[in-house]
């Protein structure tokens, strides 16, 4: 039992730092409320996730290439 509470305790401090990594980057998170969205919305939305994603793909190769 406390293998999995220590698990509990450790994924929600990585989740914390997730999120606040994201914050720091100024992209912030928001919750969708996909019923709500008409298509023009759900297409912006998307390709913000899709440029966000770049973008950190863009950062993790130069911190690699940093450490390196």
């Amino acid at each position: 039992m406390e293998v999995f509470a220590g698990y509990g305790e450790y994924a929600d401090f990585e989740i914390g730092r997730l999120i606040q990594a994201i914050e720091d980057l100024g992209m912030g998170l928001s919750l969708v409320d996909y019923d709500e969205l008409d298509v023009a919305e759900i297409e912006a939305w998307t390709a913000s996730l899709s440029e966000s994603i770049r973008m950190l793909n863009r950062l993790n190769k130069r911190l690699k290439e940093k450490a390196q």
